[in-house]
């Protein structure tokens, strides 16, 4: 009989251990479980975010342009550059009118386009830095300074 007491009892702790066992392996497993998941989330919202972020390109939008020292004096106004798929466009908007920007470019935050004014083909050339083109517009080896500032 005493044999028969101690198997049951060692049979008892042998089912409580197991029970102990599968519920500490349990609460190791789904914390385990919860941080993998968690570092697979944040990799793939940092790759995603990564991949799909697009490189803002300055040139794009309204400035408020001085051209400096024309035979008519300072002009001013403003220049639109937009892109449609691969290709740039825009106009050059005066108090006397507007006119399109021909062979629009922007290489390296590098402008250069022509526009025609009193039948005469301009050339147009300057430098995006954050807000701010420094250029200059070009005519019969006459060059005149351009700033420009981007409308907000």
């Amino acid at each position: 009989m005493p044999y028969e007491k101690n198997w049951r009892n060692f049979m008892q702790l042998k089912v409580q251990i197991v029970k102990l066992s599968k519920i500490i392996f349990n609460q190791n497993y789904n914390e385990m479980l919860k941080k993998i998941l968690f570092i697979v989330g944040v990799t793939f919202i940092a790759y995603s975010c990564a991949s799909t972020k697009k490189a803002v390109d300055i040139s794009i939008g309204s400035w408020d342009y001085v051209i400096k020292n024309t035979p008519d004096g300072d002009t001013q106004g403003t220049f639109i550059i937009a892109k449609e798929g691969e290709s740039y466009m825009g106009s050059l908007n005066t108090t006397q009118g507007s006119v399109a920007l021909d062979d629009v470019t922007v290489v390296d935050k590098v402008l250069k386009c022509t526009f025609q004014y009193m039948g005469y083909t301009i050339d147009m050339t300057g430098t995006f830095e954050g807000d701010a083109f420094t250029g200059k517009c070009s005519v019969d080896y006459n060059d005149f300074p351009m700033t420009a500032v981007r409308k907000l």
